[in-house]
């Protein structure tokens, strides 16, 4: 079959432009065609797949997501089968809103810990109104099927934009599962270069906006742990200057350390417990990813991937994510080293069969 993929971005960094990447790779596997359409892309794709490029503003991001589905239009030629990508989904057979936009605006603007005024001026923010717009639109003039990656964001695309119940599926995203996968002596080696010590017990974090996966709590929640040496692994793009004058202050400058845009598949090696008191995902790549490779999960009901958790067997999940008392608590619970054991020994079984084949099959059946 002949497909096309439509996305803003087609990347191996990020969240759509992953999946994006990882379907297309999937979908060829299966024996299918596939032809990209994207404003952006990393050159060393160019040699695996068919790359059309699509005239989109990068900046600001409220222009390029008014922009990006027309300029999709007009290039789009004809295909089998197309599977559109959030506000890239024009014209597509299959829609996949990777979030609702609205559903993450009211958490934003409605939290407690924010002066009033900011909540307002996240509503009236460019970004969010154009990606609303874009998105209802979608909602009342797609014509085919749609897709989310969580039962969560099915229930809030119904609740939010009035999509017909029968018309949308939630099939979750696939995990690499040769890539991320327990090596004890990759594990060696990264805590080697990290100049982690044996003993200590690591907590780690994947994430590339910070604030909204949560680490304030997290660092806070370090800082009331019993066991003084529990270090933490920080990696991801996102700047650590807002909360280094919160870690000096809690006395943590020895236990956290930044890593930058490290490797996540070492990352996992290095780690012993995978944190993320995230404020919303529509999915999560990494939590699939730590859990694949051997480590205990702890996040929150607003991620759409703790689909995957089932608490107390692959690891927890936090009612509340600004709630310190609680992730200090299950923390506590973790350190026991037979728990902790247990608990990691059934997590990578616990994914054992989310590959990404296996998503491309089911998503092809359910779209055409």
């Amino acid at each position: 079959m002949d497909i096309a993929i439509t996305v803003g971005s087609f990347h191996r960094a990020g969240g759509i432009e992953r999946v994006s990447v990882r379907l297309a790779e999937a979908y060829t596997r299966l024996g299918h065609t596939v032809t990209v359409y994207a404003a952006d892309w990393d050159p060393t794709l160019t040699e695996h797949f068919h790359l059309t490029r699509v005239s989109a503003p990068a900046k600001p991001a409220w222009l390029r997501t008014l922009t990006l589905g027309e300029a999709i239009s007009r290039r789009l030629k004809r295909h089998d089968w197309v599977h559109g990508q959030g506000v890239a989904g024009t014209r597509c057979d299959l829609l996949t809103y990777h979030t609702v936009h609205a559903a993450w605006l009211d958490i934003s603007a409605n939290l407690k810990v924010q002066p009033p005024w900011l909540g307002l001026a996240k509503r009236a923010w460019p970004f969010h109104r154009a990606t609303i717009a874009i998105e209802r639109n979608q909602a009342r003039t797609h014509q085919g099927k749609f897709h989310t990656c969580s039962r969560a964001v099915r229930e809030e695309a119904i609740s939010y934009y009035g999509v017909a119940p029968e018309r949308i599926a939630a099939i979750p995203w696939g995990i690499d599962l040769v890539e991320f996968q327990p090596d004890a002596n990759a594990r060696a080696a990264c805590r080697r270069d990290w100049e982690l010590n044996p003993d200590d017990l690591t907590l780690l974090i994947v994430a590339n906006e910070f604030r909204r996966k949560g680490l304030s709590p997290l660092i806070n929640a370090l800082a009331e742990l019993s066991r003084p040496e529990v270090k933490l692994l920080v990696v991801g793009r996102d700047t650590p200057v807002p909360w280094t004058r919160l870690i000096e202050r809690l006395g943590l400058r020895s236990q956290v350390k930044f890593l930058g845009s490290q490797s996540a598949a070492l990352a996992y090696q290095a780690a012993d417990i995978f944190v993320m008191p995230t404020l919303y995902e529509g999915w999560s790549l990494v939590i699939g990813e730590a859990l694949a490779s051997g480590l205990p999960v702890i996040t929150t009901h607003s991620a759409g991937s703790s689909d995957l958790i089932r608490p107390g067997h692959n690891g927890f999940l936090l009612e509340n994510p600004l709630d310190v008392a609680s992730l200090v608590q299950v923390l506590e619970q973790l350190m026991e080293p037979n728990l902790r054991k247990r608990i990691a020994t059934a997590a990578r079984p616990s994914v054992a069969n989310y590959s990404w084949e296996s998503v491309a099959k089911t998503l092809v059946s359910w779209g055409t």
